[in-house]
């Protein structure tokens, strides 16, 4: 007779509600599927030592309730709000935070528990995140806009791609936008920043992005520094001082692309919220490109038809 380790529970065979399971020296006769066995099951050996296993389930309601926990951080992981260890714990405090940031992302109290409305939403949030993944016309997006090339490996396609879908999901799920309005502030976040939202650009140095994805750039919020950053190209020192402001007070760095939603909605409910009513009244994606170029980027530059170009290949293809 073999006794059932504890590293072996992987392989528990047999288990059931307060049972007893023998096994033999070559294969058992029941099998088990478990999740995370280690932290459900409470195995004892028998006093005799003769290789019989008392195993102890925790209760249906108990497991359903740990497993769906679990699923809620992984939407909450890929969503970029979470990275703690995928154990149902819904009370810790990375899981208190990125419930809580998810909630002022978009646009839900914040209350950093993880309520009826807050499941909803991120279960909505989260196929909507997904589909737009999936999508058929997907890859040939990826290939177009991102190109892999000098400037962008295969890698940082994936992540740039990863991004947009991020942003795409944001705009429409989060900010509450159409399709066609949510193209053209997407076709405005692809000309200033590849949706990278770490991109710096020192338009006084030299006119280029110095870097696509420039995780070593120092944000700074004082008058002197005029290095655009981020999806949107943050670069008047009151906005970056938003941004910062946003960030730290979601416990997120600047660089942070749920920071940078964050800072978004902020702005599209206090000094830009006209902009952003005009928006909601676009009925084209041309229309949608210029106000969000105009009136929320308040960009003067002739980058216009560049900025639209970009807005209606993402419309056609989402």
């Amino acid at each position: 007779m073999n006794t059932i380790t504890e590293k072996s529970l992987i392989n528990t065979y047999g288990v059931s509600n307060e049972n007893t399971v023998a096994m033999n020296s070559t294969k058992a006769e029941n099998m088990a599927f478990m999740d995370d066995t280690a932290a459900i099951l409470n195995l004892s050996e028998d006093a005799f030592g003769d290789g019989v296993v008392t195993v102890k389930s925790t209760d249906a309601t108990t497991m359903s309730t740990r497993i769906s926990n679990q699923s809620y951080q992984s939407m909450l992981s890929d969503l970029k709000l979470y990275s703690g260890p995928i154990d149902g714990n819904m009370s810790s405090s990375l899981s208190t935070k990125a419930i809580k940031n998810f909630q002022r992302v978009y646009g839900l109290e914040q209350t950093g528990a993880l309520n009826s409305a807050t499941s909803t939403k991120l279960e909505d949030v989260y196929d909507f995140y997904c589909n737009t993944l999936r999508d058929s016309d997907m890859t040939n997006l990826k290939n177009t806009l991102f190109p892999v090339g000098e400037r962008i490996t295969s890698g940082l396609a994936n992540i740039l791609t990863n991004n947009l879908a991020l942003t795409w999901t944001f705009l429409n799920k989060g900010m509450g936008l159409s399709e066609v309005q949510a193209a053209g502030a997407m076709g405005n976040i692809m000309h200033e920043s590849f949706f990278s939202p770490t991109n710096a650009n020192d338009e006084y140095n030299n006119g280029q992005y110095d870097d696509i994805q420039d995780s070593d750039y120092n944000f700074e919020t004082d008058t002197t520094n005029e290095v655009a950053y981020g999806l949107i190209q943050w670069k008047f020192y009151s906005r970056r001082d938003d941004l910062e402001e946003v960030a730290d007070n979601m416990g997120l760095n600047v660089g942070d692309i749920n920071a940078q939603f964050a800072c978004i909605r902020y702005e599209s409910e206090t000094s830009y919220s006209s902009a952003w009513s005009n928006l909601r009244l676009s009925n084209s994606v041309a229309n949608a490109t210029q106000i969000f170029k105009d009136q929320y980027e308040q960009c003067d530059d002739d980058t216009l038809a560049i900025r639209t170009n970009y807005a209606n290949i993402i419309n056609n293809a989402l």
